[in-house]
């Protein structure tokens, strides 16, 4: 195992507070059959310790041909975290780039690996720029403005992540031969029990095709605040998407973008004081139209979910151009509309513009009446019993855009 950090290779045990990296870390041409760890401030912090008050400016680097075996981690803070931990009150500002090969790789602001158990992220903020690079090649990735992926793990005790605001850009260009899973807070969230509160996303995800290298992503999992979310129940409160995603890549197999999350396999997600006001900026080109027709899925809220939503609020922008017929958007939810999976008591305005060669299709929240309501709440507008036009499943109405501080 290799291990690079600003402060400390790996705390076990101790408490640690008031700790800064102002210096950048390189690391070039190397190769190795086992896991590699970098961060800004503690590759690696055990069952028993914590961090306060921990600041990283420092960028991190990674540049290299030689092909790793296994995983990377890179975090602007720490790059690996076990169980019973508590970080508070931490920030990164430092660039972090990636320009390497490996099976799989986890990059994130704040930590690229976390085990939540009685852990509390509290108080976190990410300036700090993130860059899957032109020369990038790996497997699988998680990139997360906060968080790279919190793996599945049934902790007795709720710990979760709180108070977490990412104001950085995301910005992916390189190849993924199998998942990418994306994320303004997090890029994957698969832990039981563990809330996720008050946390923000302000920044930039630009997906994005490097035409020199022709790189491809064969799997996308998108989200402004996580780019999937597993069946296990997560409880999000007060998580709000004011940002931009834009996509400009070519894909050849799933893509799943959502304004709050991605993928979630979770049953109906009843959460409170979810906001999507952002921009979401969708388009192809002609090379990639083929594939993206019926295996694109995109929603204000969420893109694909095995159950409804109760209760969000989305006034979010969805621009989609040069996309095939057979892709499905909605302004709440991206897949179709079923007897299980409805939009409820949710709030929506903003607008879906989609544009093919000459012609244009607008779906304005403004205007909207019984016989177009579904194709704007829903990916598909199949459904045709409408009900009463001023109380669509479960009292889903029109409302004024809320204001994002």
């Amino acid at each position: 195992t290799l291990m690079f950090a600003g402060c400390i290779g790996r705390n076990a045990k101790s408490n640690h507070s008031n700790m800064d990296n102002h210096g950048n870390i390189t690391v070039k041409d190397f190769t190795s059959t086992n896991a590699i760890y970098i961060a800004g401030i503690d590759c690696g912090i055990g069952a028993s310790a914590s961090l306060t008050n921990c600041d990283n400016t420092g960028n991190i680097t990674i540049e290299s041909t030689a092909s790793v075996k296994t995983n990377v981690y890179i975090g602007g803070v720490f790059a690996s975290v076990n169980a019973n931990t508590g970080s508070t009150n931490c920030s990164n500002s430092g660039v972090l780039t990636y320009n390497g090969t490996s099976a799989q790789v986890s990059i994130a602001g704040f930590g690229a690996y976390m085990k939540l158990a009685t852990s509390l992220t509290d108080t976190f903020t990410n300036t700090g720029n993130i860059v899957f690079g032109d020369s990038a090649k790996v497997e699988t990735a998680w990139i997360g403005g906060i968080l790279a992926q919190v793996p599945s793990y049934n902790a007795a005790t709720a710990g979760g992540v709180k108070s977490a605001v990412n104001k950085a850009n995301i910005t992916v260009s390189g190849t993924v031969t199998s998942q990418l899973l994306v994320g303004g807070i997090s890029g994957n969230y698969a832990t039981k029990n563990q809330p996720m509160e008050s946390c923000k996303f302000t920044g930039e995800i630009d997906i994005k095709r490097n035409e020199a290298n022709s790189s491809t992503i064969k799997e996308l999992y998108l989200g402004g605040i996580l780019g999937s979310q597993s069946s296990q129940v997560v409880t999000l409160t007060n998580a709000t998407f004011a940002g931009k995603i834009t996509y400009r890549a070519k894909s050849t197999d799933i893509c799943r973008v959502g304004g709050i999350i991605g993928s979630n396999t979770q049953s109906t997600a009843s959460w409170s004081g979810i906001v999507s006001a952002g921009t979401i900026d969708f388009q192809t080109n002609t090379e990639a139209v083929n594939y993206l027709a019926s295996k694109t899925v995109i929603g204000g809220v969420m893109a694909n979910t095995s159950g409804g939503i109760v209760g969000a609020k989305s006034h979010c922008n969805i621009y989609v151009l040069q996309l095939a017929e057979g892709a499905k958007y909605g302004m709440v939810l991206g897949v179709d509309r079923t007897s299980t999976i409805l939009a409820k008591n949710c709030e929506v305005g903003g607008m879906i513009y989609n544009k093919w060669d000459d012609e244009e299709e607008v779906y304005d929240g403004t205007k909207l009446s019984s016989t177009n309501y579904y194709n704007y709440i829903y990916g598909s507008g199949k459904n045709t019993d409408w009900g009463d036009s001023t109380n669509y499943d479960g009292n889903t109405h029109l409302a004024t855009k809320p204001t994002v501080q």
